[in-house]
């Protein structure tokens, strides 16, 4: 599994991957921030779509797919409580990225085992930092994907809306060392009614206000990603239309 803070790369020129696509296909670039799991090659969020693929030309389009067992299991060395956390939310995101229409846990927790599960069963089996994680994506459920783009490579993440166009929320993985200063822009525009942020970032034992400022002359939103951290941001405005698309 990747690791969630490599060294600091030029994020322009980072080499994408190639992973082998299936008989008669050409290789698909793997883009270089993509959580990778083992030593497949590719994400879940690129796996679902080859079985996807495979259902529909089986003749089964509408075929529901659920990862029944995800989790870290014992082998992930080297990270410290906060970090694996880190860790499941970007896995987390990926599935969300991915649309799986069911995804359940494994590591709910293990015996004398503290940082890779959701409770530490070391210190009276409370929660670790992905339940925040969990809190913030799940906010994420049922609504629609947005279209939206990032130009930094270790940025990165999604959009969606609600149903009744009221909200766009963007989630976002800064796996930098340090923090990062964002510009966002909707398309099309709308009069914006308010932005509100939460942040997931160490030590992890609560979410943190994410200040997120609107800039009158240019029509975007502006905000400061702490390091090796994960955000929500909602944008209550006109804006959240099918059709949409967020670039941060």
């Amino acid at each position: 599994r990747r690791h969630p803070h490599p060294p600091e790369p030029d994020p322009v020129r980072a080499p994408a991957k190639q992973r082998q696509g299936a008989p008669g296909e050409s290789p698909i670039p793997h883009p270089e921030h993509l959580l990778v799991v083992g030593d497949r090659g590719y994400a879940y969020s690129e796996h679902i779509d080859r079985l996807r693929r495979a259902a529909r030309q089986a003749g089964f389009p509408n075929l529901m797919f659920a990862n029944n067992e995800w989790g870290l299991g014992q082998k992930l060395q080297g990270f410290d409580k906060f970090m694996a956390s880190l860790v499941m939310v970007e896995f987390l995101q990926d599935l969300c990225l991915g649309n799986y229409d069911m995804a359940c846990l494994w590591n709910t927790q293990w015996p004398r085992v503290r940082d890779k599960h959701l409770l530490d069963s070391t210190d009276g089996y409370k929660l670790n930092p992905i339940a925040q994680g969990f809190e913030l994506l799940s906010t994420a459920l049922g609504q629609s994907m947005v279209k939206s783009s990032t130009t930094d490579p270790l940025v990165y993440g999604f959009a969606c809306r609600d149903e009744q166009g009221e909200q766009i929320q963007l989630f976002l993985l800064n796996k930098y060392n340090e923090p990062r200063d964002i510009v966002i822009s909707i398309d099309p525009f709308g009069q914006p009614l308010k932005a509100t942020g939460s942040v997931l970032q160490s030590p992890g034992d609560r979410l943190q206000d994410q200040p997120v400022t609107f800039d009158n002359d240019t029509n975007q939103f502006q905000s400061t990603l702490p390091p090796r951290s994960y955000s929500r941001i909602r944008f209550l405005c006109d804006c959240a239309k099918a059709g949409s698309s967020v670039v941060s």
